[in-house]
């Protein structure tokens, strides 16, 4: 199972987030070794509300973001992650099962975590700072401020921020297929053999025998342009 992970985050030195949280199990049982952080809000009902401001918000978007999903592979991608976060991660609704799911979760993640060989892992909160962090992976302590900027509001603030560069590389991608699909149109168009009519109609020679249709032989199938 390792060899699997290692194609995709063997040259990591950490992961975190979405989608790799979803895989916590089956990382850890590739990566024994590793150390792991179980990091967890200690208010359950503050997380469900946060959540439900940000990544919940950020994918019930409008019809256009949605049609702008098939012309930008990074948003698109990143709506996919979204998607099976919220839906298949939380049985289909982050509203009814979220807070039971993140439970869930947990306890799954410790259970596996203290029967392993070491047994050794970080239960850590965000509320602890840098000393436990730091005193478990062997590393100084910053001089610096422990950083925060994961709000709400500066979520989403980052989110409408890297969505202006998908916009744009969409609406670039759209006026290439619509250049594109104009280009072969006219294309087809000019190698398209016309004829004028002696009523001034402009057809297009069918090359099909009028007897066969009932016409008679001097007459044409118009195609009006």
């Amino acid at each position: 199972m390792a060899e699997d992970f290692d194609r995709i985050i063997g040259d990591c030195e950490a992961v975190t987030d979405a989608p790799t949280c979803m895989l916590g199990e089956e990382i850890i049982r590739a990566y024994p070794d590793a150390k792991v952080i179980l990091n967890r809000r200690n208010d359950i009902d503050a997380w469900d509300c946060s959540f439900r401001k940000t990544l919940c918000k950020g994918i019930r978007d409008s019809y256009w973001l949605k049609a702008i999903a098939w012309l930008s592979a990074d948003y698109f991608w990143l709506r996919q992650i979204s998607l099976r976060y919220m839906y298949d991660f939380f049985d289909g609704s982050v509203e009814k099962y979220g807070k039971a799911t993140y439970e869930k979760h947990y306890e799954k993640l410790e259970d596996l975590l203290q029967s392993s060989k070491s047994g050794k892992y970080l239960s850590w909160n965000i509320e602890d700072g840098w000393e436990p962090l730091c005193k478990y992976l062997g590393k100084e302590i910053p001089e610096t401020p422990f950083p925060s900027g994961n709000a709400p509001d500066a979520f989403m603030s980052r989110i409408r921020k890297r969505r202006e560069t998908q916009v744009k590389t969409a609406k670039w991608n759209a006026a290439l297929l619509v250049g594109t699909l104009f280009t072969v149109t006219l294309g087809f168009d000019l190698r398209v053999p016309r004829r004028h009519h002696p009523c001034g109609k402009v057809y297009v020679d069918r090359k099909i025998d009028p007897a066969k249709r009932g016409l008679d032989q001097s007459e044409k199938s118009p195609v009006i342009f």
